[in-house]
């Protein structure tokens, strides 16, 4: 018999928290992001990395508590891998 591994979300991405005046050098921009300051930086197991940005600190911490929480409800094909079973041989 096989078994489903089902990988979770912090098991495929690395979340952290940022702040525009961190990462403004890297997008060569001299100004407060029109206010969105707070952000989010995913940093995905194949090196993609998103920024998601927020205007205020409780926005955006309560979206990282989310994401660090988030167990999908049902796992779409890409995220199951099927191991064998060795009792069943």
């Amino acid at each position: 018999m096989n078994k489903a591994k089902i990988t979770t979300y912090q098991d495929e991405y690395h979340v952290i928290k940022i702040h525009w005046s961190d990462v403004q050098d890297f997008y060569d921009k001299d100004d407060n992001n029109n206010g969105y300051v707070y952000g989010i930086e995913v940093n995905h197991k194949d090196n993609e990395t998103e920024c998601f940005w927020f205007k205020t600190e409780q926005k955006r911490d309560m979206e990282y508590i989310k994401m660090k929480t988030e167990k999908p409800d049902t796992p779409d094909i890409d995220t199951i891998e099927v191991v064998n079973n060795p009792e069943q041989g």
